[in-house]
């Protein structure tokens, strides 16, 4: 409002120019110019701050979900084979039924590092080009610093006699719907994965053409 003040300040010294127009006029029309830039300034000035400041609440609330192993028995729900043999260690890691393989799960804690309430919703492994879990039962609610002991199938793994590297990623949102991704290089040994890095990342949006053609 004020910059179209300004202008049409300008348009009428434009017309009054001819008709003999004083130095005091032209002096209030450059004002009134200058003023209407000043306020536009400023109200772009007040935006940027704003949104600086949303953006730092949103940073001081963000969930960081890693993995890690669970650290204790007793909060495991350790199966009669285990119970029997050799029990776990506290690694990541994936237990099986050494008859027929009718159990086969990896076992892990997730913990929210974060100051922010997560929502995990897929966990993965992937060595050698193959994905090696199946799909989470469930999504996982963690609130700021919470922990999920959780197991998700695993039906496939790597050779045994190697120690490939891979990674393993875990997707979650904020409860705002802020979607995030922690990758981590892994090395898988036996049954046993060791997460070395932890590097949080918001995902790629995919474009709606590529969710359609299902790329």
């Amino acid at each position: 409002m004020v910059l179209a003040v300004g202008i049409y300040a300008l348009l009428a010294l434009k017309v009054r120019w001819v008709h003999e127009i004083t130095y005091g006029d032209a002096i209030v029309g450059i004002g009134t110019l200058l003023l209407a830039l000043f306020t536009v300034y400023l109200g772009a000035e007040t935006r940027a701050s704003a949104r600086a400041a949303r953006r730092a609440v949103e940073t001081s609330e963000e969930p960081f979900l890693i993995a890690t192993p669970t650290p204790d028995w007793a909060l495991m729900h350790l199966r009669d084979y285990e119970k029997c043999g050799e029990k776990p260690e506290f690694k990541i890691h994936r237990s099986v039924d050494r008859e027929g393989e009718s159990q086969a799960f990896v076992r892990l804690r997730l913990w929210n590092l974060g100051n922010g309430p997560a929502i995990a919703t897929d966990v993965s492994i992937t060595a050698e080009d193959v994905e090696l879990l199946d799909a989470l039962p469930q999504d996982y609610v963690l609130g700021p610093h919470g922990v999920a002991d959780i197991e998700i199938p695993s039906y496939r793994w790597v050779n045994r006699n190697r120690s490939p590297r891979g990674s393993l990623e875990i997707l979650y949102r904020h409860s705002s719907g802020r979607q995030y991704r922690t990758s981590s290089e892994i090395d898988i040994a036996g049954p046993f994965v060791l997460c070395r890095t932890y590097e949080r990342a918001r995902p790629v949006k995919r474009l709606w053409w590529t969710r359609w053609r299902g790329a």
